[in-house]
């Protein structure tokens, strides 16, 4: 019945119809298109978070396998355990130095950093520091995954994370963090002995 009338109606009322679906079929095709990019766009990050957690989660495979090292390799893997120095002194300020190195990596700004109370723990002496950093979000999130998954291992035992700038803004987010980090440390050239004596020497 409505075709009827359209074809029964002046050609100026035809021409405003075919208009108006012209329109009206371009309205559908963007808003169409609009959907479609956007769910391109989320399964895109989607996929993007996957793989950055896939790679996450194959560093840490890497690293237990370091942590469980195969019998005819036990002094490599002894190594790999281990932050080696002739003094604590040193190997804390190359404990400094890696953490310095990876901050760099990121893009952060370590602004400080100092040392932590040695600690013995199921017979291994742990030395620590309390660093400061800051940077971008990203930097930071990568920072330590770095920090966790490096070798020889490093153990995060505080985290505290504050926000700088970029709430609520254009701003990119720029975060300050704090982090007490401990690494098992033994004197260079004590492989082989026990880790008691081997802290202590």
């Amino acid at each position: 019945m409505l075709l009827t009338w359209l074809l029964n109606s002046p050609v100026r009322v035809q021409k405003c119809v075919a208009i108006a679906l012209l329109i009206s079929g371009f309205v559908v095709l963007f808003v169409l298109a609009v959907s479609t990019f956007e769910f391109v766009a989320d399964r895109h990050a989607a996929l993007v978070d996957l793989r950055e957690k896939s790679g996450r989660l194959n560093q840490i495979l890497a690293l237990k396998d370091s942590l469980t090292p195969a019998a005819d390799n036990s002094e490599a893997a002894g190594q790999s355990l281990f932050l080696e120095a002739e003094s604590v002194t040193i190997g804390r300020a190359n404990l400094q130095s890696r953490i310095d190195a990876i901050a760099q990596t990121n893009g952060l700004l370590l602004s400080s950093a100092g040392g932590l109370p040695d600690l013995n723990e199921n017979g291994l002496m742990l030395v620590g520091l309390s660093v400061d950093m800051s940077g971008g979000y990203e930097g930071v999130n990568k920072a330590i995954v770095d920090l966790e998954t490096s070798k020889p291992p490093l153990l995060i035992r505080e985290l505290a994370v504050r926000l700088i700038s970029g709430e609520g803004g254009d701003m990119p987010l720029e975060l300050s963090v704090q982090i007490k980090i401990f690494g098992a440390f033994r004197l260079a050239g004590t492989a082989g002995k026990t880790p008691e004596s081997a802290a202590t020497q």
